[in-house]
């Protein structure tokens, strides 16, 4: 008979709270098991409808054991007593109607038929439909209030709880009917076990690479657990560019890295790029622990402007690319004087003309400028103005080749013109954080894709963390996404308490869908529940710190671990205030960097909020938000960028918050900032 073996999602979350030398017991007598179920040394016990096995004399493994199929499934790991507890009223099965393998738990429960539920709308077979056990129906038909439900939540499988949360925040019936995967429904626990639906649980052993990455699941769980809406986008071919959308958390990266998986699994090459350097180097160091070595040599990761600068570099003109705007503005000044412009416009006016008019044109000329719409430019401008501004672009344009520079807008430009757009450079390019890519950008990886065919591009991004001052419209890249847009709904980092809070900030304001149009269902739902986060003011900088370390000792005593601890501020000069502090009062630290990896370093992690994009802790401390520190504006001319500006600062703090797994602290000193106020 075939064996096989299974693990629960839970188990390896179990195993990491043991002790550090039980860890690796529990490890070992898993390899001993998977080698020999029936090892006698094993020692099974029977408890309920599940068995144990023996760690040591003390520490168990719970597992459900199928002598007639020959399934078994381990499910958790604790001390002698508190595993039999924690296993007497669980069950594993399946169900008819989902496929997927389930763990619940069977007690009786008598629902007071006076008082008002949570789900007395529903009737029992829309329940089922949406894969309650028959069993837990009297369980579902007893929950008062939305706290009732939360403090039951361990008690249904996974998937069961989150379509009865989906329900209690406000998506409709038929939305969350339609999460329920569709197909064949499996007749054994062996069937059900390698359906689609159960692999956002459970995972089976296949060897000991399979394993070992388990193993590391507690760490980086998204190697092996998938959600089924998350496997649906990341395991499916799309007739020509996809878009996948949602807010922070949701696990867009978790999708992009595990579609890069799939491509290359295909035979194709790949390039995986995203808009800042610290977040393709994050990337990289995660994707390795997935891709296989053969089709690693398939695959490119770099982030955007490192590719257009390679393509530019190549074409010979020996110019430098500037990227910071403040070396640009004296440039800008000349061209205007020498051009002899009266125009009452500023070097701010031309520079922003530049770069969001005239070099996204697709052909950069007199004639295309001329007749070119200038959407949200807000000043007007009629034809002799369009033509004295022609002439100052054309004296920058000779200014930057006689001083050897080059603005990275017009860069890119040249970058993508040089492309031949018939033959593509890669099979598939997968893009992450696209809401911080430009539409010169864009065009630029559209002409690399080469022309539209299956699994061209495939786009993940968020406008609500949208932190520089990019954004495009798909369509007018040349990128059709229509048809083959997917929102992801569930949060799997932040608490809905933390969640709340950090969106509250971008309450009210529009954000769009990365393709023209402004986003109606952006619905997000937390599955985990927490603390509130943490809202304190201080007198001076000082106490503040003070407070901060004493929080983080208190932490380290409940368990936590430095590493587990970020604390993050607005910008440079905040960060270096905070490393200063902490060295005094010997709190060991590590400062995010650009491009390091300090995993494996043991310390509280300092980070900026740009660099914290794209990391998560269990622990986040948000300090000196301060009036004057954020937002931090620099102001402009125009209204319409200083509005812009603003937006970025909200999404800047709606980011670092959003790391937090378990709690966040919102810190402030003196005069909190304005939006702390609201």
């Amino acid at each position: 008979m075939k064996i096989t073996v299974a693990i629960w999602s839970g188990f390896s979350t179990s195993v990491s709270k043991l002790p550090k030398a039980i860890q690796k017991k529990a490890w070992d007598a898993v390899d001993k098991f998977k080698n020999d179920p029936y090892n006698p040394g094993l020692n099974f016990e029977a408890i309920g409808k599940l068995y144990s096995i023996r760690i040591d004399l003390t520490y168990r493994i719970i597992l459900h054991k199928d002598d007639k199929e020959g399934v078994f499934v381990l499910l958790y790991a604790d001390h002698h007593d508190e595993a039999y507890q924690w296993a007497e009223k669980k069950q594993l099965s399946f169900s008819s109607i989902t496929g997927a393998v389930q763990l619940i738990t069977i007690e009786e429960v008598v629902p007071d038929k006076i008082a008002v539920h949570l789900f007395d709308k529903y009737t029992e077979d829309q329940l089922l439909a949406l894969g309650v056990p028959d069993v837990q129906i009297p369980l579902v038909r007893s929950i008062i209030d939305q706290n009732h439900l939360y403090t039951e939540c361990e008690k249904f499988a996974s998937d069961v709880y989150e379509r009865l949360e989906m329900l209690v925040e406000g998506f409709d019936y038929p939305d969350v009917l339609e999460t329920v995967p569709k197909g064949e429904k499996p007749a054994t626990l062996s069937e059900s076990l390698m359906s689609e639906a159960s692999k956002q649980s459970f995972y089976i052993v296949e060897g000991q690479d399979s394993l070992k990455a388990i193993m590391d699941a507690p760490l980086e769980k998204w190697r092996v657990f998938l959600h089924p809406q998350q496997r649906k986008v990341a395991f499916r071919d799309f007739n020509g560019p996809a878009k996948v959308s949602g807010q922070a958390g949701t696990g867009k990266t978790v999708v992009a890295m595990h579609r890069t998986k799939y491509l290359l699994e295909q035979g194709k090459k790949v390039l995986f790029t995203t808009f800042t350097a610290n977040l393709g180097y994050d990337i990289e160091k995660n994707i390795k622990g997935i891709v296989s070595f053969r089709d690693l040599k398939r695959l490119e990761i770099n982030n955007v402007d490192s590719l257009i600068a390679s393509v530019f570099n190549g074409l010979g003109t020996g110019q430098k690319i500037i990227y910071d705007d403040s070396q640009l503005r004296s440039v800008w000044y000349e061209a205007i004087q020498k051009s002899g412009c009266d125009l009452p416009l500023d070097e701010a006016f031309f520079l922003q003309e530049w770069r969001k008019i005239a070099c996204v044109l697709d052909r950069m000329d007199v004639q295309s400028y001329l007749v070119v719409p200038r959407i949200g430019r807000g000043t007007r401008l009629d034809r002799p103005a369009r033509l004295k501004v022609w002439q100052v672009f054309e004296e920058y344009m000779t200014l930057i080749k006689q001083k050897g520079i080059c603005d990275a807008d017009y860069a890119a430009y040249l970058a993508r013109s040089s492309i031949n757009s018939t033959e593509g450079q890669y099979d598939s390019i997968v893009v992450d954080e696209a809401q911080d890519i430009g539409t010169n950008a864009f065009k630029f990886l559209r002409r690399l894709a080469g022309p539209e065919h299956e699994n061209d591009l495939f786009i993940v991004g968020d406008s609500h963390q949208r932190i520089y001052k990019n954004k495009t419209t798909l369509s007018r890249c040349g990128i059709n996404v229509k048809g083959r847009s997917n929102v992801l709904h569930l949060n799997y980092r932040t608490t809905e308490e933390t969640q709340r809070y950090a969106f509250a900030f971008l309450k009210e304001i529009p954000f769009d869908d990365l393709d023209g149009e402004i986003l109606e269902k952006d619905k997000c739902l937390s599955l985990t529940h927490g603390d509130a986060p943490e809202i304190k003011n201080f007198t001076d900088f000082e106490e503040q710190m003070a407070y901060t370390c004493d929080e983080i000792r208190k932490l380290l005593t409940g368990g936590a671990v430095l590493n587990d601890i970020c604390i993050v501020a607005r910008g440079k000069k905040q960060t270096d205030a905070i490393l200063e502090y902490l060295e005094k009062e010997g709190i060991e630290h590590i400062e995010v960097k650009r491009e390091e990896d300090d995993s494996d370093l043991v310390g509280v992690r300092v980070a900026t909020m740009h660099r914290i994009k794209g990391l998560e802790f269990r622990y986040i401390f948000a300090v000196s938000i301060n009036k004057d520190i954020i937002p931090s504006v620099t102001k402009t001319a125009d209204e319409v960028e200083n509005d812009e500006n603003l937006l970025i600062e909200r999404c800047l703090l709606y980011v670092a918050l959003t790391r937090a797994q378990i709690k966040a602290y919102v810190l402030s000193y003196g005069k909190e900032s304005p939006f702390l106020s609201e």
